[in-house]
């Protein structure tokens, strides 16, 4: 229960590991806020973190929209009053297109909801965080060391990568701790949504390439590292990119 009482604000709360983050942080006792485009499925996040006994804001928003997300943080501003942790965890991106098909449509579609929602839910939160400090925890991915049929998806989460380590180094004298994540692991949105030949590679060729011979579990590998990087354990920690992807690239 090292987080009872914490507010913890997720984005892209509906499903995927965005759920899973949810409904862990209610099990540690936090406050939750929480948003994603998808109602009914994070109603469904909501009712399962209720279900832990905590208080959860949950607000439909759409993040390639700003006033929006101003609208979601002055719900969080009037019900809880102050934020403890921020994870930018909404993501969307035309993926295993190739570069000379993919429009600046995507790439636009990208960057809004990946850059953009992450840059400004971090401003928004900040007047809620300066006081007491805290974590923000953004998500990239191996995929940006190169990934053919990424451009769109690689060009956003690069772009949040770099300004992660700036902010950090701004905000640390306001004791704001802000890291990147970067994970591998089978979320119930890549089983259900993404297409066959997608979810194959993942299966196989990411399972060979660990030294584990085998793909991550999100509420055993990688939601552990997550409450590390929001809790005070991680204090001495910032700026810094964490790889939780089983070893896959060390093959790279």
């Amino acid at each position: 229960m090292k987080f009872k009482d914490k507010v913890v604000v997720i984005t892209g709360a509906a499903a995927g590991l965005g759920k899973q983050n949810a409904i862990r942080f209610a099990k540690e006792g936090a406050k939750l806020a929480i948003c994603d485009i998808q109602e009914e499925k994070l109603k469904e996040t909501a009712k399962l973190c209720e279900a832990e006994g905590t208080d959860v804001l949950a607000i439909v928003t759409n993040l390639k929209e700003q006033e929006q997300m101003k609208e979601f943080v002055q719900s969080i501003q009037e019900k809880f009053g102050h934020v403890d942790v921020l994870i930018n965890g909404a993501t969307s991106s035309n993926y295993m297109v190739p570069f000379l098909e993919q429009t600046i449509e995507d790439l636009d579609h990208s960057l809004k909801t990946q850059l953009y929602a992450t840059w400004t839910m971090m401003q928004l939160c900040f007047p809620l965080m300066k006081e007491n400090g805290g974590s923000i925890i953004n998500f990239i991915s191996r995929a940006v060391q190169g990934l053919d049929g990424y451009a769109s998806y690689t060009a956003a989460k690069g772009a949040v990568g770099a300004l992660t380590r700036t902010v950090a180094i701004e905000w640390g004298k306001y004791n704001i701790r802000v890291n990147n994540v970067s994970p591998i692991a089978i979320t119930d949105t890549v089983i259900n949504d993404s297409p066959k030949e997608l979810y194959d590679v993942i299966m196989t060729e990411v399972a060979k390439s660990s030294p584990f011979n085998r793909v991550g579990i999100p509420e055993e590998d990688v939601i552990p590292v997550i409450l590390f990087l929001a809790s005070e354990d991680s204090r001495w920690i910032t700026g810094q990119d964490i790889r939780v992807e089983g070893g896959v690239d060390i093959h790279w």
